[in-house]
């Protein structure tokens, strides 16, 4: 691998909670769209709580799960949900309930169908917060609700990871960081050997003491391998690869399925990059709007794939086509206030360069680009509204083509390590989920990534992952990732390539890119 890359672990909170996969949609988690009646909890918070952990949704059960620090006053919280599109809650949200005992809120549709989930607040005093490790070759992130290969016993506290099977384990830097203060022994951040269990104490000042045990196993599996296809190998300048190297362990080691798709694009080569979006059609799959391309401009993209978010027939990601504005990025977003978002988009300038930026259209037809976000954070006062001058170093986002999305996943070079900004929901980062992104090299080959996920065959991918998958494999110096879940299809010479769209059909999306060979 070319680039290490190193982020710490989320809450061990959802280490201790048995892994499970979300079955909602990214988009639908995002902007709520509703392509059919549904009765579901998206997300959830706390009005009156001002530091936020990990909260677990597990539709199959109808259950919810939120962690609160343990000076929290469980008697006295204010819920407030994210739903189904037309969908409502009952009891109400937004007024004070107690959760010592589990409460259950009923989400009901106009069709009169409805979902009961039974939410339970669990308060936490000694936990640790954070884990990390780095090997010799890269460094590991391991979160159960990622689908990883570490495991936590919530009775004996016993932490089991698994690594490459040709990382060095006696030689590891590790990271551990515990909630509300609570002290850890010995020095977390030492080199340790692994070789044999490492022990550590949490202790929260009060007496009580937790002792977490640190199992660290070599696994047989191999680094990751893309494998070139003929797919492309009559037309220059393109190419394309899959790869079914796992990402991710289960607890006792077996891989993770995992099923993606890389394509290559030389773009000093004549190809086009155009962002489609048909207001007067509305809604329509991938492979109508490569139909309708072909049909109108006489040229069949080799390429097609879904970009932005959407709610019904709104666009919510930015769509400039040949130097006209069809749509903007959302420009206010309602979470623990109201915020005015800066969020990603990809696209390239009149000499062919490729970049990504944060935008924000400041005023009607006028876009700005930025080469930082706005520092908006759920729950804080909300920055302010983008302008000419902030966030600072804006400039005219003079891109004659570009598709907006989010969140910007790698920035000149550097992995963004805090999605937060752009005020995606924490679930939609991290669940294992399907995946469209989109990047560039400093090489000038554009790369379009789609990655199948939520069935037998691929169990899917978080967002840390793929911008590594961007990154390291693909060495891209920016990435976007685009709208996934159900939307991410990809269309190869007119014919449905990813095998979740093959099985579950393609949903009708609302804006979508077309590579075509001049």
């Amino acid at each position: 691998m070319k680039y290490p890359f190193y982020t710490t672990l989320s809450s061990l909170l959802i280490l201790l909670s048995v892994f499970v996969l979300s079955c909602s949609d990214e988009e639908k988690k995002e902007i709520e769209d509703a392509i059919a009646y549904e009765t579901q909890i998206l997300g959830l918070s706390f009005e009156n709580v001002e530091m936020e952990l990990p909260v677990r949704i597990d539709h199959e059960a109808q259950s919810i799960t939120a962690y609160v620090l343990g000076s929290v006053d469980v008697g006295s919280l204010i819920p407030r949900f994210s739903l189904s599109a037309d969908a409502k809650v009952s009891p109400k949200d937004g007024v004070k309930y107690s959760f010592a005992t589990p409460v259950t809120f009923q989400v009901s549709a106009p069709d009169q169908s409805y979902t009961n989930y039974v939410l339970t607040v669990v308060p936490i005093n000694n936990e640790i917060n954070t884990f990390a490790l780095q090997t010799g070759q890269q460094a590991w992130e391991f979160n159960l609700r990622e689908g990883t290969i570490t495991e936590v016993s919530p009775r004996k506290y016993e932490v089991e990871v698994y690594v490459h099977h040709d990382d060095d384990i006696t030689n590891l830097n590790t990271i551990v960081d515990a909630v509300n203060g609570a002290v850890v022994s010995p020095d977390p951040t030492t080199v340790k050997d692994y070789s044999s269990p490492v022990e550590y104490s949490v202790s929260d000042g009060n007496g009580n003491q937790r002792i977490y045990t640190v199992k660290v196993n070599q696994t047989d599996q191999q680094k990751r391998t893309w494998t070139k296809t003929s797919t492309y190998d009559n037309v220059d300048g393109i190419s394309m690869y899959t790869s079914t190297t796992p990402f991710r362990f289960n607890q006792d080691g077996t891989a993770m399925p995992f099923s993606a798709y890389a394509i290559k694009i030389d773009i000093t080569k004549n190809f086009e990059f155009v962002p489609y979006y048909n207001k007067d059609k509305g809604n329509m799959k991938v492979s109508e709007m490569v139909a309708d391309y072909k049909s109108t401009k006489g040229k069949l993209p080799l390429v097609g794939i879904n970009t932005g978010y959407f709610a019904s027939t709104s666009s919510y990601s930015l769509v400039i086509n040949n130097g006209k504005l069809l749509s903007s990025n959302i420009s206010q977003l309602t979470r623990k206030g109201s915020f005015y978002v800066t969020r990603g988009a990809f696209g390239h300038d009149q000499t062919s360069n490729y970049s990504v930026d944060w935008v924000y259209t400041v005023a009607e037809e006028t876009v700005y680009g930025y080469p930082q976000p706005a520092l908006n954070v759920d729950g804080e006062t909300p920055q302010p509204k983008p302008s000419p001058s902030f966030p600072e170093n804006g400039s005219p986002y003079n891109k004659v083509n570009a598709i907006g999305g989010g969140p910007v996943l790698i920035r000149d070079g550097s992995v963004v390590q805090n999605y937060g900004y752009e005020l995606f929901y924490d679930d939609i980062i991290r669940s294992l989920a399907n995946r469209t992104a989109i990047g560039i090299t400093a090489d000038k080959e554009l790369v379009i990534l789609v990655v199948d996920g939520r069935a037998a065959y691929s169990s899917g991918i978080s967002l840390k992952d793929m911008a590594r998958l961007l990154k390291e494999d693909m060495d891209c110096k920016d990435a976007l990732n685009l709208d996934g879940g159900g939307s991410s299809t990809l269309i190869v010479n007119g014919n449905v390539y990813n095998q979740n769209s093959i099985d579950s059909g393609q949903r009708s999306v609302l804006t979508g890119l077309l590579i075509v060979k001049d």
